[in-house]
């Protein structure tokens, strides 16, 4: 009896982590998509500056664009860490609940063997 509602239980926990893994996949790769905008903002600039000399508004546009993708990028992240720090707080709890009724259960089920061989 045990040893089912361990696997049960394992199988419960996974089930739950897997959306919450996507969370996580998000938190990391918004920053990385946001430098990324950084740096094609940066080339940009820059092959303008080659191109255009003596506009700096042609540059600006570039550093500004630049600029937003980083933002854009953090931003993201940063709800999406929000997001997930919820989601695994709530999955710790939900984890907790399920070994203590586990350990009732089993507890319970011990008395009554117990009482019954009494």
């Amino acid at each position: 009896m045990e040893s089912v509602l361990e696997g049960e239980a394992a199988l419960a926990v996974a089930s739950l982590r897997t959306n919450l893994s996507h969370l996580d996949t998000i938190v990391t790769i918004a920053p990385l998509l946001g430098l990324l905008g950084t740096v094609v903002g940066m080339i940009g600039s820059f092959s303008v500056m080659n191109i255009k000399a003596g506009q700096p508004q042609a540059i600006t546009g570039g550093v500004g664009e630049a600029l937003i993708a980083t933002a854009s990028g953090l931003c993201v992240a940063t709800l999406a860490m929000i997001i997930y720090s919820y989601f695994n707080h709530r999955l710790d709890q939900l984890i907790t609940n399920i070994e203590q009724t586990c350990l009732l259960l089993l507890g319970h089920i011990k008395q009554e063997k117990h009482h019954e061989v009494a």
